[in-house]
């Protein structure tokens, strides 16, 4: 089915960004439905860091919103040529997320309001769409690691409200609380985050509760998968948004109910 001809959108366990995604798909006249399932992840952060070589750059609900164009944030459909962003400029290896961070300096934190949740029941003109999945097999999708802590009480009161990014070497982790968990979003186990950055942790008492994978978009344009599933690179740490462009919202809407750049 083209998009065109989809009646209504799912946005599944949606961010910020999917929020006002979902809003903008709704001013098109289409149908709009925000859903939760059992892979749903919310940070408790209002906040954002990301460290590297000892460096560290800070963002809160606060921080100003920078001028900054990039026209490949607008590549919602996969080329056969097609010019990536240059993301070689930022000072540690990390992706579009961070590029468009630094860029554009500002984040989001609003939590979506009536969400219900996802039954997994789908008519024919429906369709799903999401920022992480724990179905592999995905072309053009990036597998990450959760693994989730029980902690110390004081330790946990110290990290809340903070969502961490690490880069160690050609690595990266993404740390927060989520309820009275600790989460950690890794490209391999906790343990080299712990021994380079946080040894402090492998000295107190922690338990680890749980351990998965799930996969991600990295990418700019939309990636299908399943039946009546896309992938979408929300630009998000969870419930934390990169503030986008207002025509990033406006134009992907437009893709999205149309099938049309």
């Amino acid at each position: 089915m083209k998009l065109k001809d989809i009646d209504r959108f799912i946005f599944l366990n949606p961010s910020p960004n999917m929020s006002i995604l979902a809003r903008k798909v709704s001013q098109f006249g289409r149908n709009v439905l925000l859903c939760y399932n059992k892979e749903r992840i919310n940070s408790d952060s209002n906040k954002l860091s990301i460290c590297y070589d000892g460096k560290y750059f800070f963002y809160d609900l606060s921080s100003n919103e920078k001028e900054f164009t990039d026209r490949q944030a607008y590549r919602f459909k996969k080329w056969i040529f097609e010019k990536s962003s240059d993301i070689s400029s930022l000072p540690f290896r990390g992706g579009l997320r961070e590029f468009y961070l630094l860029g554009k300096g500002k984040i989001l934190a609003e939590q979506p309001a009536n969400i219900a949740e996802f039954n997994g029941n789908l008519s024919d003109k429906d369709i799903v769409i999401t920022s992480y999945t724990p179905i592999s097999g995905i072309k053009k999708a990036t597998k990450k690691y959760i693994e989730i802590y029980e902690l110390d009480e004081d330790i946990l009161k110290t990290l809340m409200l903070s969502y961490f990014v690490f880069f160690i070497k050609d690595l990266k982790y993404e740390m927060f609380i989520s309820g009275n968990k600790l989460y950690v979003v890794g490209d391999k186990d906790s343990n080299i985050l712990f021994k380079n950055r946080l040894p402090f942790l492998l000295k107190n008492g922690k338990k680890k509760t749980n351990e998965y994978s799930l996969f991600f978009n990295n990418n700019s344009y939309l990636v299908n998968f399943e039946k009546k599933y896309i992938l979408l690179n929300d630009f998000s740490y969870f419930n934390i948004s990169v503030k986008m462009p207002d025509e990033w919202y406006e134009r992907l809407g437009q893709y999205l109910c149309t099938g049309k750049l």
